[in-house]
């Protein structure tokens, strides 16, 4: 007969806050985007939306959104969709784009896919650079890659045993050239894995489901890393831990999971010394969202209707609207963007991704992305003191205002912006020397063409 080990972890509770959640709960209306996303028509999945430079980045499996092509990955500015180049190809989908996060200028997808025909030795990561994909050297890994920058390295977790060519386990850390595996990384029994990470009183903040990190024992599927070791947040919690979201005006770090207690039943708080009970969900969360003040669950509740909860302090409320999981929860622009398997919102179509909110957009457009073009001339480059660009075939009665030109350091940052007719020369003496991104737009901001430049 096998003997069945019941843990029981000791914690230690305080109350929250009083200025804890004071907004405006159930007050806020929803809009779809679009006609949201799908694969050739049916069926498609979000599974991470995340704000990013202000612009909302949208990652999952799909291969359309609001009827347009778009593989796996877009990025929203409130108004405009952007399919970055085309996106991920569709041979590439095995499991999505499960995790977005910037890094030295680029934009880090992570996931389940293989692309080795797209771009060789890609597995699971892949960079962006503004203007085209490519391959990060090392990332043949299995699992779902989850990925964070925490002070100068880019944090990169899932449920891989030994990756990225330095025996990491479940987490490892990326310089931009050379990966660490952090003291040995997480290990436990059933398969260790990292699912959610959030920074927190300066430490990156790992859940998942492990019961060691760093080959040190107590670490129950929630740790905190300060750099160069690892430590225990009040021992943990007693099952997976799925989500995070850290509320900034009171300093308290929420997550979410399987684990239940008589004091931390599905949610719990943590305030940098104890944890906190944070009332009685019926459920665990896969998203968490600190939105209007109030803190915001988004779940898979297989019991019931209710997928979207919000919590005013004293009690847990369902929020109506989602017929079906929630997988993420995004604030952007005042709003709560909503992603996640559903496909409706009472008799609305909203294909797996909304907004809630008092100022969600209601016109929604989409730019064509195109690397190689000759609508436009760039020229010099490299270039030293002047950058011109030419529009090709442009009528020579052009208004000034019929394109717009801007140019992007390699950190996202706009350092020229303006109007032009048929051709602009524009000063560039007093830009650093560097990579620079172009972006050339016709008035509506739907046609977009982007080209690299280097300043000498």
């Amino acid at each position: 007969m096998k003997k069945i080990i019941l843990l029981v972890l000791p914690v230690i509770l305080n109350q929250l806050p009083e200025s804890f959640l004071t907004g405006n709960l159930l007050a806020q209306t929803w809009h779809p985007l679009g006609s949201g996303v799908s694969i050739n028509g049916n069926w498609g999945d979000i599974y991470v939306i995340r704000e990013i430079n202000n612009e909302l980045y949208i990652g999952g499996s799909f291969t359309e959104i609001n009827g347009y092509p778009a593989n796996s990955i877009v990025k929203f500015n409130g108004n405009i969709f952007d399919s970055l180049g085309g996106g991920m190809p569709q041979l590439c989908f095995n499991g999505g784009v499960k995790t977005l996060e910037i890094y030295n200028g680029n934009i880090y997808m992570g996931g389940d896919f293989e692309c080795v025909d797209w771009l060789p030795n890609t597995k699971n990561l892949a960079k962006w650079d503004g203007v085209e994909w490519s391959s990060v050297t090392g990332s043949n890994n299995a699992g779902a890659p989850r990925a964070l920058q925490y002070k100068d390295d880019l944090y990169i977790g899932g449920g891989f045993f030994s990756g990225y060519g330095v025996n990491g386990k479940g987490i490892v850390k990326y310089n931009g050239s050379v990966f660490d595996n952090m003291k040995g990384g997480i290990d436990g029994p059933w398969w260790p894995s990292v699912w959610t990470m959030a920074v927190y009183n300066d430490e990156l903040i790992i859940g998942g489901q492990f019961n060691r990190a760093g080959n040190k024992v107590g670490y129950n599927n929630i740790a905190r890393w300060n750099g160069t070791d690892w430590d225990s947040l009040g021992g943990g919690v007693n099952n997976w831990v799925a989500s995070m979201v850290v509320d900034t005006v009171n300093n308290i770090l929420y997550i979410s999971g399987a684990f239940y207690a008589d004091s931390l039943k599905w949610v719990a708080g943590w305030d940098g010394t104890n944890w906190l009970p944070v009332g009685s969900p019926p459920m665990g969360f896969n998203a968490l969202a600190i939105f209007n003040g109030e803190l915001y669950g988004g779940g898979e509740s297989q019991t019931s209707d209710t997928f979207l909860m919000g919590y005013n302090g004293a009690q847990w409320s369902k929020v109506p609207g989602p017929n079906g999981w929630v997988t993420n929860l995004t604030v952007y622009k005042g709003n709560l963007y909503v992603g996640g398997y559903f496909d409706k919102i009472d008799t609305m179509t909203v294909n797996h991704i909304a907004c809630y909110g008092n100022s969600c957009p209601f016109t929604i457009g989409v730019k064509e992305f195109q690397v190689e073009s000759s609508r436009f001339k760039i020229y010099p480059n490299p270039l030293k003191k002047e950058l011109t660009v030419e529009i090709v075939g442009a009528n020579e009665k052009a208004h000034e205002e019929k394109y717009f030109v801007s140019i992007k350091n390699t950190q996202g940052k706009q350092v020229f912006d303006k109007p032009f007719g048929k051709k602009i020369v524009i000063n560039t003496s007093k830009l650093p020397k560097g990579l620079y991104l172009v972006e050339v737009c016709n008035a509506a901001g739907e046609e977009c063409e982007t080209r690299k430049v280097m300043v000498e």
